[in-house]
């Protein structure tokens, strides 16, 4: 398996992007090939038959968010997402990794059982429940970290960097309004 310049594969990164996250999640395909010249690193995943899947990782100062990643389809259960974690926490090993899923805990979601199993992956990987929630366009997320510790405050520091002040207060608007009244 080997990573290259998601720009390269701009059109399976589309394709996969649009197909394996809910519109309410995906942030516009552009900002994240813009936020690769500031402290992004989005690659397309390659295997011996070519394209297999994307990941976005944003660094900045100790931590390493892994804010996409998908596998193709038809090779999803195959080991896969397995060994791109592995992969990115070598890759990362001097910072914290952190990613986020859908609250798994949300019963009356649509796709409660999916989220379970999203769980159950990333903790079979090694990501443990940082016990922070955050609230992005009115979905709830659920933090995990797979290595050392991570605050609220790191995590939002980290994003209003990556994203620009007015992008986070609108995309984030949801955690700092809980925040402002506690």
């Amino acid at each position: 398996m080997e990573f290259a310049d998601a720009r390269k594969y701009r059109r399976q990164v589309r394709r996969l992007y649009n197909g394996a996250f809910p519109a309410e999640e995906r942030m516009p395909i552009r900002y994240l090939y813009r936020g690769t010249r500031k402290t992004g690193d989005f690659r397309a995943v390659l295997d011996k038959d070519g394209f297999a899947g994307l990941f976005y990782v944003i660094e900045y100062k100790r931590l390493a968010y892994i804010f996409y990643l998908a596998v193709e389809e038809d090779l999803r259960g195959r080991g896969y997402g397995t060994e791109i974690l592995e992969s990115l926490k070598a890759r990362y090993g001097d910072r914290t990794v952190i990613l986020n899923i859908e609250d798994p805990f949300d019963e009356t979601a649509d796709n409660a059982a999916v989220r379970r199993r999203r769980l159950g992956f990333y903790e079979r990987n090694g990501f443990a429940d940082t016990g922070i929630k955050t609230e992005e366009f009115g979905v709830v997320y659920e933090l995990l970290c797979a290595s050392g510790t991570v605050t609220l405050g790191e995590y939002l520091e980290m994003m209003e960097h990556f994203m620009g002040r007015r992008r986070f207060r609108f995309t984030f608007r949801g955690t700092l309004d809980k925040l402002e009244r506690s």
